[in-house]
């Protein structure tokens, strides 16, 4: 997936080519794969939050 040309313009360029950097040695694996126990754990916790919000009840 590219990244539109000025997405990250509001960053220095040596800000924006450490970032490049790090999200290039990014690696997603495919379908199938599990999630971390603590990033599956705070994706339960937002999308229990986005229920309560569309709901109604808040939920901050």
């Amino acid at each position: 997936m590219q990244i539109g040309e000025n997405a990250l313009a509001f960053l220095k360029d040596e800000d924006r080519k450490t970032l490049l950097v790090a999200a290039g040695k990014l690696r997603v694996t495919g379908p199938g794969a599990q999630l971390h126990k603590d990033i599956a754990a705070h994706k339960e916790n937002c999308e229990r939050w986005l229920k309560r919000r569309v709901e109604g009840s808040g939920g901050l």
